[in-house]
């Protein structure tokens, strides 16, 4: 994470510099839509998601079974002399240690296997990006994942009846995310990111939608106690600065910064990755606790999700062209998950 602060922090003020100074139409891609919508995609994440959720299943009973035996364990200390206690606690701990590690693996691996669908997507996509950013002035090193954005607060809400009463924030000029929970019914509190801290503080708001990443690295997780775990979009970050102040560098400059920098965005993007998991485990190990919505509920949010970007499509910030790419795309390494 030693790159991450000053990343994130810029690509936020960055974004949000794009939206106030622009003129013209700003369109975005919604890599969610298309990796659940689409044919291709949509096989892919289906494995996935049938995989996370037996991982999940099994992962809950043996979570459950290690509680039983704690408390089984501590009902019978004053059975046991010192010693034998010490050894059965020490067993269970190691059981706990297992367990965790287990799962920790488990997370990372099925991040991986949806980084790798994405990464795939970008490689195509990254060079058609940049090249729109520099002919629309701006200069760009590369785009770096950062992570799953969830829903994180000081009170509790699974469905999105409770969600509708909650003051969450969005950042100022984000259109994506602004439309995002609109698609929900839900009316969101713009502000600049700077006020974030102090806003759940003074009760602003009560909740934030941001990776587990972000929400650590500006110490936003110290202001809530609750995790939705249903993840509501998928954050990337791009590094831009302005073609008209980049062009005041000599040439061999520009070269050396262009080299430096994508290197950079390169190490932040594979590092992201790793961060993000350990990140959400971070946060419940800490004692925020994670919510489950039930299945009724996460049907409702997903219906909602579904009819919110098809309107993306059909009003065309999700261009046929460049949706048809990624179709392509999908499809060329939907092999992969079919297993």
């Amino acid at each position: 994470m030693k790159y991450f602060v000053k990343f994130f922090v810029v690509t936020f003020l960055v974004l949000i510099s794009t939206y106030s100074f622009a003129e013209q139409k700003i369109a975005f891609i919604d890599m969610t839509y298309v990796l659940n919508k689409s044919k291709a995609g949509k096989g892919a994440q289906d494995y996935l998601n049938k995989t996370f959720k037996e991982n999940q299943k099994k992962f809950s009973n043996q979570e459950s079974d290690l509680k039983k035996q704690e408390i089984d364990l501590l009902a019978k200390k004053s059975e046991m002399t010192q010693d034998e206690y010490k050894v059965k606690a020490d067993e269970l701990r190691k059981k706990v240690v297992d367990y965790q590690t287990k799962r920790r693996d488990s997370l990372e691996k099925i991040a991986t296997q949806r980084a790798e669908a994405r990464k795939k997507l970008l490689e195509k996509l990254d060079p058609i990006l940049m090249d729109g950013l520099e002919e629309a002035g701006f200069v760009t090193f590369g785009i770096a994942e950062v992570g799953s954005a969830y829903a994180m607060g000081k009170r509790a809400a699974t469905s999105m009846q409770a969600a509708r009463s909650l003051k969450i924030w969005t950042p100022d000029g984000d259109e994506a995310a602004l439309r995002t929970l609109q698609a929900f019914g839900i009316s969101p509190i713009p502000s600049p990111i700077a006020n974030v801290l102090t806003g759940l503080q003074t009760g602003l708001f009560d909740t934030v939608t941001s990776p587990p990443v972000a929400a650590v690295a500006l110490q936003w997780h110290t202001q809530v106690d609750y995790l939705l775990d249903m993840p509501l979009m998928y954050v990337y970050g791009l590094f831009v600065v302005s073609d008209r102040q980049f062009q005041k560098l000599s040439q061999i400059d520009q070269v050396t910064v262009r080299n430096i920098m994508g290197k950079v965005v390169k190490e932040v993007d594979k590092q992201n990755r790793s961060d993000h998991v350990a990140t959400f485990d971070l946060l419940l190990d800490m004692g925020v606790e994670r919510l489950e919505p039930s299945p009724q509920e996460r049907e409702e949010w997903q219906q909602s999700a579904d009819s919110a970007a098809q309107a993306w499509v059909d009003d065309g910030i999700i261009t046929p062209a460049m949706y048809e790419i990624l179709e392509n795309t999908l499809e060329s390494d939907r092999a992969t998950f079919d297993r």
